[in-house]
């Protein structure tokens, strides 16, 4: 019986000193030190992971890689995402730009009538002047959009126009 509690002793001290080690270095080793964008021609790396929402000193294997693509595709540049971990500390993102298609004029928050891009799905997604051959571009005219966000979709009857624009 003594020989059973000396053998549990001594598998719960070698089964803590595993856990400290865990903590001690492979926890610090997994902090992510590296976030890297692939694809991406006009986002920065600081504005990607700002719109990731991932945290300061984040691990690798805390990070919920669903959520972190949500927020990057709530960017209302990025079309698509894909996050991948890749061990020990990084964090790969993957991102597809929209890219205009056509311009809108509509009123900004100065009042004052600006050009807006569109992408083919129909989305108002940058200033034109952040694509410098946006004016090459079709512009749409006739409309009137109210309440003006990158990110707003023009549905109904533009996106037949749209589809047609991208052929």
């Amino acid at each position: 019986m003594i020989d059973m509690v000396k053998f549990m002793a001594a598998g719960i001290g070698v089964a803590t000193v595993l856990i400290v080690l865990v903590v001690v270095i492979a926890l610090p080793a997994t902090e992510i030190t590296r976030f890297e964008i692939r694809g991406s021609t006009t986002l920065s790396v600081a504005e990607l992971q700002s719109w990731s929402g991932i945290a300061n000193k984040a691990h690798l294997f805390s990070v919920n890689v669903g959520a972190l693509e949500a927020g990057i595709r709530a960017h209302p540049r990025v079309s698509s995402a894909h996050v991948e971990r890749h061990f020990p500390n990084a964090i790969i993102v993957t991102v597809s730009e929209r890219l205009p298609l056509a311009v809108v004029y509509a009123r900004g928050a100065s009042g004052r009538m600006e050009a807006h891009c569109i992408d083919g799905e129909g989305y108002v997604f940058a200033p034109a002047n952040t694509y410098p051959d946006s004016m090459n571009l079709p512009v749409l005219s006739g409309l009137e959009i109210r309440d003006l966000h990158y990110g707003l979709r023009l549905d109904g009857p533009f996106a037949p126009l749209l589809a047609s624009l991208a052929e």
